[in-house]
């Protein structure tokens, strides 16, 4: 989709980076500028970390994680790390990870976002979530890191904005929190022209990246998608927009 709001198709040109950490309800995210990638599988509960030649530089284990959220019960079924993203160094990895057991205090937050920094190879708690029902085929949730805020959607419709620069290990509680009113599936930034876009069950909606809390407005008639990416993220596209990825495939 251009940034006009019209929608253009295209052949994608296919490049294949290795991982062995993908599956149904894995996610992936790129480091915007040291080259990094990660992806994430919840069969097995880990965590891939490779540079720019696809070497793996280093892995995130279920025995590393479950010590840091003892209350979850991690096993091969659909919960465990289901959404990454970077900060756009490279030096902060955020990792979403879901679980249907109840969070401390037996209550809300059940579901957490983990902070690994590529500096120091320390892997903490960095907030305390609830993603809602991120279980199903396809469903996951979103995270968006960008100018020294994380964001985050989930199933209960809402994004919530984190303090989250260079040094912040944690975050005790959102900045701000905004209700789309449908299940959040994408998170992407435009930093030219500094806009922030959603995409949820229902429809695509954007808001001015300055804006904490978030003032979204609709845009653009995109229904049931997954995920998305905006062209800026990567560099090197003659023409800038989104990505979006939707039940029907990609466009």
């Amino acid at each position: 989709m251009g940034l006009g709001g019209g929608f253009a198709s295209a052949a994608p040109e296919v490049q294949t980076w290795p991982t062995d950490a993908a599956g149904a309800h894995g996610g992936s995210a790129a480091a915007a500028v040291s080259g990094w990638y990660a992806t994430s599988e919840t069969a097995g509960d880990r965590v891939e970390i490779r540079d720019v030649r696809g070497d793996l530089q280093r892995e995130i284990t279920r025995a590393e994680i479950l010590p840091l959220l003892n209350w979850m019960t991690l096993d091969g079924s659909g919960d465990g790390p289901t959404a990454l993203a970077w900060s756009r160094s490279g030096r902060s990895l955020f990792i979403a990870v879901h679980d249907d057991e109840n969070g401390p205090g037996g209550g809300g937050g059940s579901d957490a976002v983990l902070r690994y920094d590529t500096a120091t190879d320390q892997l903490g708690v960095f907030a305390l979530v609830d993603l809602g029902d991120v279980t199903a085929e396809h469903i996951h949730p979103a995270l968006l890191h960008h100018a020294g805020r994380l964001y985050l959607g989930g199933d209960p419709g809402e994004i919530e904005v984190h303090r989250a620069e260079r040094n912040d290990t944690s975050s005790f509680a959102p900045l701000a929190t905004v209700d789309l009113g449908a299940p959040v599936r994408g998170l992407a930034a435009d930093r030219a022209l500094g806009l922030l876009y959603a995409a949820t069950d229902t429809g695509l909606w954007r808001s001015p990246l300055s804006a904490v809390p978030p003032v979204f407005e609709a845009v653009g008639p995109v229904v049931d998608a997954r995920a998305i990416a905006h062209t800026g993220h990567f560099g090197g596209f003659a023409t800038t927009g989104l990505y979006v990825l939707d039940q029907g495939g990609a466009r």
